[in-house]
């Protein structure tokens, strides 16, 4: 009873909760099955916590779990997932950060492409310049940034003049 008030309380705010009651898999089953399907938060109600008049919260992103007074949880949840929102997004921008080397020759580009990275390199824009650097490496063209920095002369795999710098990766 009292989770079903909890579940309308949240849906009202515009979330989606699945009340997951059924009683022929144990808790550890259903968090595991549901952390696999993506959900970033789950709300935990036990006899205990029913009893104590708390849920716990468990985090996908950081693991962190805590209790929250039942009334509190309708408030908490929203201010959660934008928590949740925030960290993910900082940490994804940080590792594209942190993904991107820029070259202006062939060798150190197949050496970055080999450590899983992503090349930033002046290119020609000849179809036939990225189908060479494609063969070699397994990596194609992506996109190219807005503001261009300053240009060199050359391509960084070929002779002809350099037209933009591009990004360079696999696609797995």
């Amino acid at each position: 009873k009292e989770c079903a008030k909890i579940q309308k309380e949240l849906e009202k705010q515009g979330l989606t909760v699945h009340l997951d009651d059924r009683s022929d898999y144990s808790p550890g089953w259903k968090f595991n099955e549901w952390e696999l399907k993506g959900i970033p938060l789950r709300v935990e109600l036990g006899p205990k916590d029913l009893a104590a008049k708390k849920a716990m919260v468990a985090r996908r992103d950081t693991g962190e779990k805590r209790a929250v007074a039942i009334t509190k949880v309708a408030t908490e949840v929203p201010t959660l997932l934008d928590n949740i929102h925030k960290n993910l997004f900082t940490k994804a921008k940080k590792h594209l950060k942190e993904s991107i080397v820029q070259t202006d020759n062939l060798k150190d580009a197949g050496k970055i492409i080999k450590k899983g990275k992503i090349v930033y390199a002046p290119w020609c824009a000849e179809t036939s310049c990225e189908e060479l650097f494609k063969e070699r490496t397994g990596a194609k063209s992506l996109n190219s940034p807005f503001k261009q920095p300053k240009l060199p002369k050359k391509c960084f795999q070929c002779t002809e003049n350099a037209t933009a710098w591009f990004y360079f990766g696999k696609s797995y």
